[in-house]
């Protein structure tokens, strides 16, 4: 059961060892990047995590690999556009001058959040609801009314729009928040953000209105029509491109 692995002049084959191997798809946005843009900081904003690379003079500049390491040293952080529950992201709201607790389980999720925003489109709506049902705005404020302890009615539907925006705000904040310490970290205060996943609509246009310099991963990527599907996949896109370049 051997494996590949690519550098920047070779492939090698060697036997795996899982230690170094858990969780590294990110590594590859890096190691395609360091070929593309001198410096900047990476974020692939997914489904379920958000993933931080640095890139200074051509060459990722990143300290740890495994997620423990990663989560605790600011180039990790496990919130995502779709699959995190929104306890994950927060445990309580301010709202009409009230404290609104979240009720911790798994009744909703950031899926539903950016249902409710109109923000979430079909073609990347992929993963199972937190109740195994419907994929439509009407089951997104049942599931997000039921995280906060009532039952769903019509007259609700402002108040769950309110919360959804505040609940996505908290999520990109806290993105933002990190992209802050490493650009301090790195001295890299001036370089752009590049961003892909599936979310990376939402938090390009957020960071855009923070003032970020912002560039889109497809960007890199040689024209075609398919860019933007391409760079919702960034790691196996990379992963593939290098290959490519090795030929």
């Amino acid at each position: 059961n051997n494996f590949f692995y690519v550098s920047s002049k070779k492939i090698f084959t060697k036997k795996p060892n899982i230690e170094k191997l858990i969780s590294l798809n990110w590594h590859s946005i890096g190691k395609f990047l360091e070929n593309k843009i001198e410096s900047c900081i990476a974020i692939d904003f997914g489904s379920t995590t958000t993933d931080f690379i640095c890139i200074k003079k051509n060459k990722m500049v990143n300290k740890f690999t495994d997620d423990y390491s990663r989560i605790n040293n600011s180039e990790l952080l496990y919130t995502g556009f779709t699959r995190t529950p929104i306890f994950g992201v927060v445990h309580q709201i301010d709202y009409n001058k009230k404290k609104l607790n979240i009720i911790p389980e798994f009744f909703s999720n950031t899926s539903d959040i950016y249902r409710v925003l109109g923000k979430l489109d079909k073609e990347i709506d992929l993963e199972e609801t937190a109740d195994n049902s419907r994929k439509d705005l009407q089951r997104s404020l049942i599931r997000l009314s039921r995280s906060f302890g009532f039952d769903y009615k019509s007259k609700n539907l402002k108040k769950i729009k309110v919360i959804s925006q505040k609940i996505s705000t908290i999520q990109l904040n806290q993105i933002s928040k990190i992209i802050l310490q490493l650009q301090k970290k790195f001295l890299l205060k001036d370089e752009p953000v590049v961003i892909s996943g599936i979310g990376q609509d939402v938090v390009y246009n957020f960071l855009k209105k923070k003032k970020f310099k912002t560039i889109y991963f497809k960007e890199f990527l040689n024209k075609s029509r398919l860019n933007k599907e391409a760079s919702f996949h960034a790691p196996a896109v990379s992963i593939a491109l290098l290959l490519q370049s090795l030929k």
